[in-house]
């Protein structure tokens, strides 16, 4: 974790001087509109995107949660990444037990980019908010979001709008058996709180969350969606650029975190996981590595095969 952190704040220190504003922001290209901002959030409509592999025993508790945690009507998105192991039909059987949430289906194959843009594609939300089909999101997840990302105008100094939101990072308890000692997991929850608002790098399991035009606008429908794996890292990239040109920032949702499904780190150490993480990042930031290249490293199969 400490070796986590010093790469990334090595690599951010880089990227604020390469891409520094100087006390100035940067004027803005087509396409980077600045967000309007309104009274509390409420002015827009938010789609919930998830992409869905091979996620049979977890996606009906997923929907029953964000239908149980959200405060308004919700549409959400599930698009089945190509698992085959019924992942969908196990979704439309939850359908009866949702009050507040509607889903709509969406499908997509070659990895996580072609599905994160097919459900965005699909969504009709003015704001797009992209979480695994694992992870449990906080009650009233959808208010706080649009309060963070159209905060109210308080007649003060002006300031660049948030970019992006993102949850604090949390390994719910209760998907890990008794016999495991937890004190790996706070020490990565600490670690990956640092390193989201240090350093501005959230990653997908945090739920992202940003406005349609702006994802449009830093290539979510184009090039990151011909990515398999990356495509949330590439994404904060792009967001981290703006925001050390002086455009805005990533900012932490307050309240409770964002619960992680523990089976991921139960598989493999903490430690084994996390570095594999970092391996990953080095390839593709300091040794060229593109990201099929890294998708046939890490499953061992090409993107485009769902198998």
């Amino acid at each position: 974790q400490s070796f986590m952190l010093f790469q990334v704040g090595i690599t951010y220190a880089f990227l604020r001087l390469r891409h520094a504003s100087w006390g100035r922001r940067r004027r803005r290209r087509p396409g980077e509109e600045e967000e309007e901002t309104g009274g509390g959030g409420e002015i827009a409509m938010m789609s919930v995107v998830i992409p869905a592999y091979k996620e049979v025993g977890t996606i009906g508790r997923t929907l029953r949660r964000l239908d149980e945690a959200a405060c308004e009507a919700l549409e959400v998105v599930v698009v089945d990444a190509g698992g085959r192991d019924g992942t969908i039909e196990a979704a439309k059987a939850a359908l009866s037990d949702l009050k507040k949430v509607r889903v709509t289906f969406a499908a997509s194959t070659g990895g996580r980019g072609p599905a994160v843009a097919a459900g965005a594609t699909v969504a009709r939300g003015e704001v797009l908010l992209f979480v695994h089909a694992d992870t449990r999101l906080p009650f009233h997840f959808d208010r706080k979001v649009l309060r963070v990302l159209f905060p109210q105008k308080n007649g003060g100094k002006k300031t660049p709008p948030p970019l992006a939101s993102a949850f604090k990072f949390h390994v719910d308890r209760e998907t890990l058996p008794k016999n495991v000692s937890v004190v790996p997991f706070r020490i990565m929850e600490l670690t990956v709180r640092l390193r989201s608002t240090l350093f501005q790098l959230p990653f997908g399991d945090q739920a992202v969350a940003l406005s349609r035009r702006r994802f449009e606008s830093l290539g979510g429908f184009t090039d990151l969606a011909k990515v398999p794996i990356l495509e949330d890292f590439l994404l904060v990239q792009r967001l981290r650029v703006l925001g050390a040109e002086g455009l805005g920032r990533i900012v932490e949702v307050p309240g409770d975190p964002a619960e992680c499904d523990g089976r991921r780190w139960l598989a493999k150490p903490v430690w084994r996981v996390n570095l594999t993480n970092q391996a990953v990042m080095l390839l593709h930031t300091f040794a060229g590595y593109d990201p099929h290249a890294i998708f046939n490293l890490y499953y061992g199969r090409p993107a485009t095969t769902n198998s």
